[in-house]
């Protein structure tokens, strides 16, 4: 996957720094590779201790087309890896304008 050139700046259906947020990110780190509930539960164990919330998060992904399943397990989608940018580029914004924000 590449880089998206264009995003659109759209609401998100999730909180930045939420567990929902952290899936979309360990999303993005295993690229083509779909991952199942139990690999989130292992890798963001300080974030999910429950597959229901997990398949919560998984099911908000899916509707608004940052997510796609794949055989029992899902894998980020074009839009999703926008969506990590978008964000990334919130929180520079964020950051810049309170330096303080993130310390």
């Amino acid at each position: 996957m590449t880089r998206p050139t264009t995003l659109k700046k759209t609401r998100l259906p999730f909180l930045l720094g939420s567990p929902t947020h952290s899936l979309l990110n360990y999303s993005k780190m295993r690229r083509d590779t779909p991952f199942s509930v139990d690999n989130v539960i292992y890798v963001l164990s300080g974030r999910y201790t429950r597959p229901s919330s997990v398949v919560r998060s998984i099911n908000t992904l899916v509707g608004a087309g940052l997510l796609k399943p794949v055989d029992g397990r899902w894998v980020i989608t074009e839009r999703g890896v926008a969506a990590v940018y978008e964000v990334a580029g919130r929180a520079k914004t964020n950051s810049q304008t309170h330096p303080d924000h993130f310390n």
